[in-house]
């Protein structure tokens, strides 16, 4: 299965923490539902694009329960699946990044209060955003260059401003990128 990445949440809403582990060389991400006392339920798969790298969790819908997005490497992809408050997730919808998406990161890219998904693509050398429209699902889109082999990204409000900017890692480069939100 080769775990290589992780994301806490509360899947199944009962307040104990729960696991969502991306499996590069299987196409799926597993859930791992939490019993509270450090332990895990058997792991559940949902089918992913091909080589899973990173996943990140937030609530894309606005149903107050938390869903899924999934940087599929081998495909240039983000996977997006919709949480069911019970643990399950449904089938995955797919969104075209730059290439090689090797990092998820989520947050309000453009000030809508609407969940949006920011990807960093390796071989692209770019960062993609792709607005969230507030219903789980995602706008086409926009590539922004941040240098070679972009690999992780995170957000944060770097210049408190209260706009979320990315913090990227640009392995080739052998630097990092910062990208200030200008959202209006």
């Amino acid at each position: 299965m080769t775990p290589f990445s992780i994301a806490l949440g509360d899947f199944n809403r009962d307040n104990r923490t729960d696991l969502a582990v991306t499996n590069r060389n299987s196409a799926n991400v597993s859930i791992l539902l939490g019993n509270g006392d450090g332990s895990f339920q058997t792991a559940q798969n949902y089918v992913t694009g091909s080589s899973p790298y990173s996943v990140t969790s937030a609530d894309f819908n606005s149903d107050g329960i938390e869903d899924l997005a999934v940087a599929d490497y081998g495909t240039d992809s983000v996977s997006v699946l919709l949480g069911n408050a019970n643990g399950t997730f449904r089938g995955r919808q797919n969104y075209n990044t730059g290439r090689s998406p090797y990092s998820v990161t989520s947050g309000d890219f453009n000030g809508d209060n609407r969940i949006d998904l920011a990807v960093a693509a390796y071989l692209g050398g770019s960062v993609s955003i792709l607005l969230g429209k507030g219903d789980g699902s995602f706008q086409t889109n926009q590539m922004y260059g941040t240098g070679g082999y972009s690999c992780f990204l995170i957000s944060d409000d770097l210049n408190q401003d209260n706009k979320s900017d990315l913090i990227v890692v640009n392995n080739k480069d052998n630097n990092v990128a910062v990208l200030l939100n200008t959202c209006s």
